[in-house]
């Protein structure tokens, strides 16, 4: 709270009249100096207690990505937010409010095991206001892995509550909390190649966002889709009633685009637009105008053809499908993949279903 003078701060803080004030000036002006000590600390609690929170204004969450030697996945509460094999140093943040939950959140390191390479990772949540590009943002945790040290995950945010309200500094009435980081290994499987180090951090906090719906999506798969035997991927993808219906879904998008309907593309992406306007504190409809544009631009753009995907390969499922690792979100690779046709490079659209009882419904 701002520094004020004593008549001011007793009005609109305990709603003295002017006359009781008033006739109490004498007996302050008697005690002038005990009142300025006591005004002082006062002020100095009360400055602390009128701190607003980062996280109950319109937030822009972002994780901030640095690694070296390290082939990895990153996935917040189980979605893979970013993959990188090239086991080059990377420097990068990635905004994630469309993805962060309020309440429980998991963040999660996969970090493939290379024996003649230590890999180094680590990971910050940060938080600044919308669209206030000058602000510095606001760590809340980091979470930390390095195989050079003797305990790889030592330089983790330490379990405990932290306090939004004072630059996310511990507090034991803290309204952040963060739990004990958990590292375990991954052995190499049909799904994923290569044995990994498999880090946790779980965390509580609040937001200004909804809970979005893929978090209520349902299972999709009996086990975790890493774990799967190539027999097991095989079999699924071929005769799984349910990914099925994903195949079926994704086709019909896929016609679409070849048809350039946007209008009937839009219908497929309803759950999806509404919550990144959420997300990124738009209007309604805005997302939807923009996607409606961008497609618009892509599928008309006379330097760039759509990937080619024949009808044999629709009706036998040979394309790949993928679980994200919270066993709630799948989607097939490089379903809309735009190539130049003068030069290299590409633009794709990755979109990700969940199950809802009896249908899937493309939610990002």
């Amino acid at each position: 709270m701002p520094t004020m003078i004593w008549n001011n701060f007793l009005i609109r803080e305990h709603g003295m009249t002017k006359t009781l004030l008033y006739a109490s000036m004498i007996l302050f002006i008697l005690t002038l100096n005990a009142c300025a000590t006591n005004n002082k600390n006062n002020t100095k609690e009360k400055r602390a207690m009128t701190k607003t929170s980062l996280l109950k204004s319109k937030v822009a969450f972002r994780l901030n990505i640095s690694c070296e030697n390290a082939a990895m996945r990153l996935y917040l509460n189980g979605i893979q937010i970013f993959e990188d094999k090239s086991e080059l140093p990377i420097e990068m943040e990635y905004p994630i409010n469309d993805t962060i939950l309020n309440g429980e959140n998991k963040l999660t390191i996969l970090i493939n095991d290379k024996p003649t390479k230590k890999a180094k990772c680590s990971i910050d949540l940060v938080a600044r206001e919308f669209n206030n590009f000058e602000m510095t943002p606001k760590k809340i945790l980091t979470l930390s892995y390095d195989e050079s040290k003797k305990h790889p995950i030592e330089e983790t945010t330490p379990m405990g509550s932290y306090s939004a309200y004072d630059d996310f500094k511990p507090s034991d009435k803290g309204d952040v909390h963060i739990g004990t980081p958990s590292l375990h290994k991954h052995k190499k499987s049909a799904t994923y190649g290569s044995n990994a180090s498999i880090i946790h951090l779980k965390f509580d906090l609040a937001t200004p966002f909804p809970r979005w719906k893929y978090a209520s999506g349902d299972i999709i798969l009996n086990k975790p889709y890493l774990d799967l035997s190539m027999e097991e991927a095989k079999d699924l993808q071929k005769n799984d009633s349910k990914l099925s219906k994903l195949y079926e879904i994704n086709h019909a998008i896929y016609k679409l685009a070849k048809a350039k309907d946007i209008d009937g593309l839009m219908e497929y992406f309803k759950e999806r637009n509404v919550e990144m306007d959420k997300a990124l504190f738009d209007k309604p409809g805005t997302t939807e105008k923009e996607l409606r544009e961008d497609l618009r631009k892509q599928l008309n753009n006379p330097d760039m053809e759509l990937w080619e995907i024949s009808e044999e390969r629709w009706e036998n499922h040979q394309i790949v499908f993928r679980v994200d690792e919270n066993n709630k979100l799948a989607w097939l690779t490089d379903l809309i993949l735009l190539n130049y046709t003068k030069g290299e490079g590409s633009s794709r659209y990755t979109m990700k279903f969940r199950w809802d009882g009896e249908k899937w419904i493309l939610t990002r």
